[in-house]
């Protein structure tokens, strides 16, 4: 069977009285990185390893140990009900032994959604049964289909899980009032900004570095935000960006003992980032570092995550960071980098 080329078409549902049908809408619910996968019970009995081969694969360059992308909950068709209808990412694996359950048990017409699928196999539907909700469709004519389909198609139905996760995280808390009125500490600053949790308290602003904490008994996570000119395209290399980083901790970030400030772990030591290609975050030029801190003088370290956006208006890069110190080794740490990782959607 050929590799059948993934497509997601974002489709928006339309219904009667949907002002009326989104206000009586309850908010989605659920973990960052729990996906509830569902599908009949002979589907997911069989395919139980190919789906926790996808969902829960290790994140590569995961700097601080190894953590799955996601914890998949397999649920079958008949059990997806009550509260599950409310979790804010739910993949349905379809096919033509059981699609008619769709349309008896939820009234989705499988028919009606294939017009929207450009592949055949792949739509996610916006807001279904709760709101910032989205629900991943995919579609084969067969389990056995089914099962090469999720194989071959493994990053991609990762990427667009991913992007639902990040999405759904910044409208939930880069959205509150509180969120805004840090960006809107940022902004008056430089003219642009993104939205900090409203959980982060500015810690330290100096010569237009911002440096936003949750500070607690077990942990400390941080959110840096600073902008320089933008001259050419050559200060998107990474060692570039590397070397701008170490210069503002050096100055703005320091350790715990005199003379101690935080930098950027070498290649030399440690895989110090992994490089993304450039991509764009609603329409902007975004350049993508992951690594790991620590502090000069100090055994301390942790992971960071860094976006290096291009503002064309008024011709800057801003660099939004977050990195974190978390000593426990058997906590998650992934919860907090997808709150880093939903930050860029809030720039403007």
């Amino acid at each position: 069977m050929p590799k059948i080329n993934f497509f997601v078409l974002i489709l928006a549902l339309v219904f009667q009285s949907c002002d009326q049908e989104d206000s009586s809408k309850q908010t989605s619910i659920g973990k960052p990185m729990d996906v509830i996968v569902s599908s009949d019970e002979v589907t997911i009995k069989e395919l139980k390893g190919t789906i926790s081969g996808v969902f829960e694969k290790p994140q590569p360059y995961f700097v601080f140990g190894t953590e799955p992308y996601f914890n998949s909950i397999n649920v079958y068709f008949n059990k997806l009900k009550g509260q599950m209808l409310r979790q804010k990412t739910i993949v349905l694996l379809v096919h033509d032994e059981n699609k008619e359950f769709l349309f008896d048990e939820f009234g989705i017409n499988l028919k009606e959604l294939e017009l929207n699928m450009k592949d055949g196999h792949s739509v996610v539907l916006q807001d279904l049964w709760a709101k910032s909700q989205h629900v991943i469709v995919l579609y084969t004519k067969t389990r056995k289909d089914m099962t090469e389909y999720l194989e071959s198609n493994s990053e991609e139905i990762i990427n667009i899980t991913l992007v639902s996760e990040r999405k759904d995280l910044a409208e939930k808390i880069l959205t509150t009032s509180g969120a805004q009125d840090n960006y809107n500490k940022i902004k008056k600053e430089y003219g642009c900004g993104v939205a900090i949790p409203n959980t982060y308290k500015l810690a330290h602003k100096k010569d237009g570095f911002f440096w936003f904490m949750e500070d607690t008994e077990n942990y400390t996570s941080s959110i840096t935000v600073y902008a320089f000119p933008y001259e050419d395209s050559s200060q998107f290399n990474t060692d570039y960006l590397i070397a701008k980083r170490d210069s503002m901790s050096k100055v703005h970030v320091p350790g715990q003992m005199e003379g101690t400030y935080m930098t950027t772990v070498g290649k030399d030591k440690y895989y110090r980032y992994k490089f993304n290609s450039v991509k764009r975050y609603n329409g902007t030029y975004t350049k993508t570092i992951r690594g790991m801190w620590t502090v000069k003088g100090e055994f301390k370290s942790g992971p960071f995550i860094s976006y290096c956006m291009l503002h064309e208006p008024t011709n800057q890069i801003m660099v939004v960071e977050g990195f974190l110190m978390y000593p426990d080794t058997g906590k998650p740490k992934a919860p907090f980098l997808r709150i880093y990782e939903a930050l860029p959607w809030s720039f403007k």
